[in-house]
């Protein structure tokens, strides 16, 4: 690790974490922080970068930034986020903690109106959305006005407010998560900081992780509705040297809406020095015991690229032991080899990849393109709805399956099991319904048992004749039942009903808001 330079305000009452990974071509956000309606003294800036480079770009704002650190990480290391997020929290001093884009354009009242939500109220997460232009002309980055920003080329600008912040139906895909995340230091702390699990590596993650996990300990999320930042178009834009962890296929972390999902609070994996502060080291204390713990020196070898894969790095027909990994969707890991895509699911364990015995296994998908490798898992998505009688009803893609209870578990990846012909395909789930009753009812009639079954001489022997096989099964029934509510939970009415709840509480929360100073921009 390189300290390049301190901070040396005593009291900022906010720090501003802001990351680079050798990529950034401008920090443009540290020429709008010159220009705030609050004091210098109230708020510090913390630059975090992964590896030994010193960017020219933040070099014409060195006088904007306080703390600024070179993790030193290996050039063959993958960047994680979370572990720069981590060294922020440890050097910050601010009684609020801010993440978000180095790469924005922000208005003078931007950190005062995160000043002031905290005011009102301490015991919230609080997020600004970002209005996005894909204007090429403003590349490279030539200061536009904000009202150029918001015209024509914005993709998500409706009526003077983001399309995310407005959205009822679906707002954490089309909100911006990682434009502005603030929260106090204390409670960042608390849940032992950001998650430096695996899974986080590369372009999937984002301070979303502890908004979640905060949300698990109590705090409210609140969604700015008046102010913005603001971006403009750049190359990579989505991400750069994008390794991609586990995604819901709409680059939401899946180990993060796990989190949220079940209440988990506590990180996968906590940082050493994160630890400490939580344990008992004073939070204002940054000594050397406190650096020695901040990166795990394992991180070398587990973020490495060799061991994880990169296909443009790696001679052509030449795998060693581990195949190129391009990306994972669905729960599988996606490999390019001799121009094709391989999707393979995790549980298949080790692969010898000179053999070419496991490409003829069911469970492996292979295509020429990455897209439709990710429109054939689409396709066979299964989602457990209810049960009717002795069926249960998935939704598989965009069709209806009804599934004999009989069959056991049905892995509809898998083609002979997605064709098993006493599975019985619908076009809606109404039509389902009537099939599973239709089903149940002629069932016990039947001079032939349903495919991939015995005839039971009882419902326990559709299971098996153990009980504890019956019992198992009913756990295995059950907490598909509880993944499907939890994966349906913002399409059913009560969760569109509390959204819209909020968004009023929300606008009342507005209209008694002191107002804000007139200032000149």
């Amino acid at each position: 690790m390189r300290l390049l330079k301190r901070s040396t305000r005593p009291r900022p009452r906010v720090s501003l974490i802001l990351l680079d990974w050798g990529v950034r071509e401008s920090f443009h956000l540290l020429h709008y922080l010159q220009n705030q309606s609050v004091s210098r003294e109230d708020f510090e800036v913390i630059l975090i970068e992964y590896y030994d480079r010193v960017s020219p770009a933040a070099e014409a704002f060195e006088p904007q930034i306080d703390t600024w650190i070179l993790l030193q990480m290996l050039a063959d290391c993958y960047y994680h986020k979370h572990v720069m997020y981590n060294a922020g929290i440890v050097f910050s001093k601010g009684g609020v903690l801010m993440f978000g884009d180095s790469d924005a354009m922000a208005r003078p009242t931007f950190v005062e109106t995160i000043l002031q939500a905290f005011e009102r109220d301490p015991l919230i997460v609080y997020h600004l959305d970002e209005f996005r232009s894909a204007r090429r002309d403003f590349y490279l980055f030539n200061y536009p006005s904000f009202e150029d920003v918001l015209g024509d080329g914005c993709i998500n600008n409706i009526g003077g407010k983001t399309k995310g912040v407005l959205d009822e139906i679906d707002p954490i895909h089309t909100r911006n998560y990682g434009a502005c995340m603030c929260a106090r230091r204390e409670d960042i702390i608390a849940i032992g900081g950001a998650d430096e699990d695996l899974t986080y590596l590369g372009h999937i993650c984002g301070p979303y992780d502890m908004t979640f996990r905060l949300m698990n300990s109590g705090r409210r999320v609140v969604w700015e509705t008046e102010e913005y930042l603001y971006h403009t178009w750049h190359p990579g834009s989505d991400g750069v040297d994008n390794y991609l962890g586990p995604h819901d296929g709409r680059n939401m972390s899946t180990t993060a809406l796990q989190a949220l999902c079940s209440g988990r609070i506590p990180p996968l994996v906590e940082n050493a020095a994160i630890r400490s502060l939580r344990t008992g080291l004073p939070t204002g204390e940054v000594g050397a015991p406190l650096l020695e713990r901040l990166i795990d020196p394992r991180y070398i070898a587990s973020f490495s690229r060799t061991t994880l894969g990169r296909a443009d790095r790696q001679p052509a027909a030449h795998y060693g032991s581990r195949a190129p990994l391009f990306a994972s969707y669905g729960g599988f890991d996606v490999y390019r080899l001799d121009q094709w895509f391989y999707a393979v699911p995790a549980q298949m364990g080790a692969i010898d990849w000179q053999s070419t015995e496991w490409r003829e296994d069911q469970r492996v998908i292979q295509s020429r393109s990455f897209t439709e490798i990710r429109e054939a898992l689409d396709a066979c998505e299964a989602r457990f709805l209810e049960t009717v009688g002795l069926c249960n009803i998935c939704a598989v893609g965009k069709r209806f399956a009804v599934v004999p209870q009989g069959l056991g578990t049905v892995d509809f990846r898998i083609r002979s099991q997605r064709e098993d012909p006493g599975i019985l395909w619908t076009e809606s789930l109404i039509e389902a319904r009537r099939k599973a009753q239709e089903c149940t009812a002629v069932a016990p009639h039947r001079e032939r048992p349903l495919a991939g079954t015995a005839a039971p001489a009882s419902r326990r022997e559709l299971f098996g004749a153990a009980h504890w096989k019956e019992e198992l099964a009913n756990l295995e029934r059950r907490t598909a039942s509880l993944e499907a509510a939890v994966a349906g939970i913002y399409d059913s009415r009560t969760w569109r009903t509390l959204v819209r709840a909020g968004g009023l509480l929300q606008k009342a929360a507005r209209l008694v808001r002191p107002p804000r100073k007139n200032q000149s921009e």
